[in-house]
């Protein structure tokens, strides 16, 4: 049966091992010499740096070294340069072909399309082929048992390709991690978001308790911790943010922020997800994730760095103010802080276990003893009372009648 042609994209993603990263520094010299560096050059490089390397190794009672031929040393000066020289011309393997290579570091991907299926196997066994001469040519080796492969085809299916790396048989996944970020064939990024999210909440646990409602840190302390959270689920958001418009996504992106939220306000996890978010004055992650990728493009687009983090920013907040204003939830919250810009641009008070229940639901219990705390002083405030209204008119009232101090 012939072949419909298709726009199908192969991807592979051959690893170099630790033993690939072993090259011998004849090839150096060689290298200069092909990128027309002067001879002088090479001399003091060969004479100053390649000749003089010992490894020495340290043992009770015993000490021993030996003289380095290959390898490149890591945090050494010319360490970043000399890999580059030796591993640059591997980009060149492929030209020519229907193929692109990318590298970063000791990470290679590579590229490959076809009009048809059997065209696009062809072209992928051409370019590892080549990948794979060139490596054992500079005296690197290749992974195959760690090389993955997938096949980004969306929603149709592609069943029975396979691909040759030196013999191995690469079949292709469901979903590949390259760079720390989760690929899935469909482009969906689905995958990649629910595993950040739960290494998020695994984080977010670890961190919260050291951080008690009562007794713990302040603000400021618990807004660092919950960075270290947020940090790592923003990593490459402007990749893959495209899954923030698909809802459980961006609803599993929102439960794994929750928990980081309410420590940062000494909430109970009965106080809404938007009133957190409010108190604390965390940006919702997805939006945060938005963010991210309009500050990229509009750097894409030549626009200055601080000005792309300023507007993206402003816009961000500006949602942000849209949905809270269209939130069913916290309307006491909203009745008390109704512009977040205002609240998140105060120059006093933090926010406290205290402070969080009466902007919240201070009244729930029925009666309670209030404690509003400040820089400046503590005023304890102990009302029966039936509903946060009647509380904050009490306070009102009865600040003047005590007048300024």
């Amino acid at each position: 049966m012939a072949e419909h042609p298709s726009s199908e994209t192969w991807s592979d993603e051959p690893e170099i091992t630790a033993s690939s990263s072993i090259s011998n520094y004849c090839n150096i010299p060689r290298q200069f010499i092909a990128l027309s560096y002067d001879i002088n050059i090479v001399h003091r490089v060969e004479s100053a740096f390649l000749g003089i390397l010992e490894l020495r190794i340290y043992i009770p009672l015993a000490k021993d070294s030996t003289t380095l031929c290959m390898g490149v040393l890591q945090g050494s000066v010319l360490g970043p340069t000399l890999w580059n020289l030796l591993y640059d011309g591997v980009l060149e393997a492929a030209r020519g072909m229907e193929s692109r290579l990318v590298a970063y570091a000791d990470d290679l991907a590579a590229v490959v399309t076809g009009d048809t299926k059997r065209k696009m196997v062809e072209n992928a066994n051409k370019v590892l082929s080549a990948v794979d001469a060139w490596m054992r040519d500079h005296s690197l080796n290749l992974a195959p048992e760690k090389t993955e492969a997938i096949l980004l085809t969306g929603m149709r299916r592609a069943p029975g390709l396979a691909f040759n790396l030196g013999g191995t048989i690469i079949m292709p996944k469901k979903e590949v991690k390259y760079l720390g970020v989760t690929i899935d064939k469909g482009r969906t990024f689905g995958p990649h978001v629910q595993k950040i999210c739960d290494k998020a909440e695994r984080t977010a646990v670890a961190l919260a308790k050291l951080m008690p409602n009562i007794g713990g840190p302040r603000q400021q302390k618990r807004v660092v911790m919950a960075r270290v959270v947020e940090s790592g689920m923003l990593y490459a958001a402007s990749i893959w943010a495209d899954a923030v418009q698909i809802g459980r996504y961006r609803e599993r992106l929102l439960k794994a922020q929750r928990k980081m939220t309410l420590r940062i306000a000494s909430a109970y996890r009965t106080v809404s997800t938007d009133a957190a978010g409010v108190i604390a004055g965390v940006l919702p992650m997805d939006l945060m994730v938005e963010q991210r990728r309009e500050c990229h493009m509009s750097v894409q687009r030549g626009m200055e760095v601080k000005e792309a983090k300023k507007v993206s920013r402003e816009r961000a907040h500006a949602k942000w103010q849209e949905r809270w204003n269209a939130s069913t939830k916290a309307a006491w919250t909203r009745r008390l802080i109704p512009e977040i810009d205002k609240w998140l641009g105060r120059r006093h008070g933090e926010v406290c276990y205290q402070t969080t229940q009466f902007l919240h639901r201070m009244a729930a219990s029925g009666c309670t003893c209030t404690e509003l705390g400040s820089a400046a002083r503590k005023i304890v405030y102990i009302a029966r009372v039936e509903t946060p209204q009647n509380t904050l008119s009490l306070l009102v009232r009865d600040g003047r009648r005590k007048g300024p101090k």
